[in-house]
């Protein structure tokens, strides 16, 4: 995981030219533009759900994972509280869904939090339990995008 502003220069080993790509796009669409819902960067391989909705109370929200993705969290307006725990600790609460690429997990025991606002993101790895959407204090409105970096060929 790690949680910037999106201002912050490269990552060194752990970049890749899909995950500048991500960063880019973050760093230059203008969010007037974008369109709810799947917006492609780059085909399957880089591609945004860009979302609007009330943040909810932790304990409302279900933690996540993936397998083949990279999740870049990106906030456009609002703040965002994010659940972190390493899958490696967690349980699923079902069969993995190949072809979303997702599954959902039981709350861990133990977690992490990052709170991203405006201007700042969260990369979650396959390696990361997220849950994503929770509010600091009371439920708030939130702009954001979800990047999906394909990391297989």
């Amino acid at each position: 995981m790690i949680s910037a502003s999106i201002d912050a220069k490269a990552f060194g080993p752990v970049t890749s030219e899909r995950i500048e790509r991500a960063m880019d796009w973050c760093r230059t669409v203008d969010p007037a533009t974008l369109e709810l819902g799947r917006n492609d960067i780059d085909g399957d391989d880089v591609f945004a759900n860009v979302m609007r909705f009330d943040t909810a109370p932790a304990g409302t929200k279900d933690y996540e994972a993936h397998r083949d993705h990279i999740d870049i969290h990106y906030v456009f307006s609002g703040v965002e509280l994010m659940g972190i725990a390493r899958m490696k600790d967690c349980t699923p609460k079902g069969a993995f869904d190949e072809e979303n690429d997702f599954v959902l997990v039981e709350q861990p025991e133990l977690e992490s939090w990052v709170v991203t606002q405006a201007g700042e993101f969260c990369l979650t790895a396959p390696a990361d339990a997220h849950k994503p959407g929770c509010s600091l204090d009371a439920p708030a409105p939130l702009f954001k995008a979800c990047v999906k970096v394909r990391i297989a060929d």
